[in-house]
């Protein structure tokens, strides 16, 4: 009865590659996907955008997404928006990352020379949700 000792390290050797598989991988991958959204500067997901507001200065384009994935600009004038135009946009500001923080959280932004953007986007969302 020599196998004893050998089934036994067999199945520690299967609990082992199962713990491994079920528990150390999913939680490596749940770290990694939780860095890359705290890097985000603006975490949205493309296609729950509802309205895009670009603002400069005084002068400000809003578009806003119809029933079947359509695009509109509502102000300065009525007319129809480039969808693909947008959605290259909204995937650029959803990539944006920050490469590094200097202050948290930033008291003074006038210090940067943040007090006053020239550019303004705002994000809203079919939850209601605006940034």
């Amino acid at each position: 009865m020599k196998f004893k000792g050998t089934i036994s390290l067999t199945m520690v050797f299967f609990g082992i590659v199962l713990y491994y598989f079920f528990i150390d991988i999913p939680s490596v991958e749940r770290k990694k996907e939780e860095k890359t959204r705290s890097s985000k500067v603006l975490p949205f997901d493309s296609d729950d955008v509802e309205v895009l507001s670009i603002s400069k200065n005084k002068n400000t384009l809003t578009l806003k997404r119809s029933n079947n994935n359509e695009w509109k600009m509502t102000k300065p004038v009525i007319a129809k928006g480039d969808a693909k135009a947008i959605s290259s946009f909204l995937s650029f500001l959803n990539k944006l990352k920050f490469s590094r923080i200097i202050e948290e959280p930033a008291k003074n932004l006038n210090t940067f020379g943040l007090d006053k953007p020239t550019l303004k986007v705002t994000i809203s969302t079919k939850s209601g949700k605006t940034r």
